[in-house]
């Protein structure tokens, strides 16, 4: 109410940002057939902004249409100029781990950042997470590794191939990259979760505990 409040009384200089949180406030509830009209008007107030093809397309997603919602994407990276930077971010955007439709699209992104600037760590580290997460382990264990050559993300891609050891039943190495994980990364839950345990597969459960429980007091 408090949004639908201040879009009935901005003036035309400030409805675009009303127009903006409201939408968002009604995709948080759910409400995405009414988010969509006011996305609309959105992009008919600002054709040139990234913001309003992304509301758009976030908007399209949670209405299932996630063609259309890739579409938008594309229109977003044609309104600014291209780099590595922005085609990461997008992917980042798109990507959205319960919904199996975004993934392709979304690591479509990682790689074209990739082709477009080969030595820019990002979506090397950003496609060793998601290759990671579907399960296509040799080729995260190659971006990973394409990654630590390419600073500062390589705290994620040890991360990723700390991981990958203990799903190979080295627990050895699997706690040398989780350690150097956190060293880059102290605050990370899975990180710290993942350490405890390897070391429970190790049955060393007296190391076991301070990382698990790290891993349960940063949520």
């Amino acid at each position: 109410q408090v949004a639908r409040r201040a879009l009935a009384r901005s003036s035309h200089s400030s409805r675009l940002q009303s127009v903006r949180n409201l939408a968002r406030v009604l995709l948080a509830n759910g409400k995405a057939d009414e988010a969509l009209a006011l996305a609309d008007e959105g992009l008919a107030l600002a054709p040139e902004s990234v913001t309003s093809h992304r509301l758009r397309a976030d908007v399209l997603n949670a209405l299932d249409r996630a063609s259309e919602a890739e579409a938008q994407f594309e229109r977003a990276v044609a309104v600014v100029p291209e780099s590595a930077e922005a085609l990461t971010l997008f992917g980042s955007w798109a990507w959205d781990d319960r919904r199996r439709e975004t993934w392709e699209p979304a690591l479509r992104w990682y790689e074209k950042a990739v082709a477009l600037r080969p030595n820019y760590s990002a979506p090397h580290a950003k496609l060793a997470e998601r290759l990671m997460f579907l399960g296509r382990m040799d080729e995260a264990r190659k971006a990973a590794e394409r990654t630590l050559e390419l600073p500062p993300y390589q705290a994620g891609a040890h991360g990723v191939l700390g991981q990958l050891a203990l799903m190979r039943q080295d627990t050895a190495a699997g706690i040398e990259h989780l350690r150097k994980a956190l060293a880059g990364s102290p605050r990370d839950p899975i990180v710290h979760a993942s350490l405890g345990r390897a070391y429970l597969m190790r049955q060393d459960f007296a190391a076991a505990r301070a990382p698990l429980e790290r891993a349960l007091s940063l949520g």
